[in-house]
């Protein structure tokens, strides 16, 4: 079940919170794994960058690869993303297809 239908079945306020503040923990500290593994690229190489996702990967994070990628498209399209709220939607997208 998606978080989303989950959470629309939930009656419980604080758990229906709960869970909300779930996703958006997971959100963040995903950002923040794929952002680690392109600060390893552009600052030790792609040995580093590897050895970091692998290692993340093997954390339960499991896209790290992936999101990092698409951070890096979004590097590339400033001028078509300028700010990570813009580019919000191509990352819901890796998320909705992810299995």
């Amino acid at each position: 079940m998606k978080p989303s239908s989950f959470r629309a079945r939930t009656g419980c306020w604080s758990f229906r919170m709960a869970l909300a503040s779930t996703w958006r923990t997971m959100m963040r500290e995903s950002l923040v794994r794929a952002c680690e593994v392109r600060y390893a690229m552009a600052n030790d190489g792609r040995e580093r960058a590897e050895r970091t996702a692998n290692y993340h990967i093997s954390r339960g994070f499991h896209w790290t690869k992936e999101l990092s990628e698409l951070l890096g498209q979004y590097e590339k399209q400033r001028d078509k993303y300028q700010t990570l709220d813009v580019f919000m939607p191509e990352i819901v997208k890796l998320f909705q297809n992810y299995d």
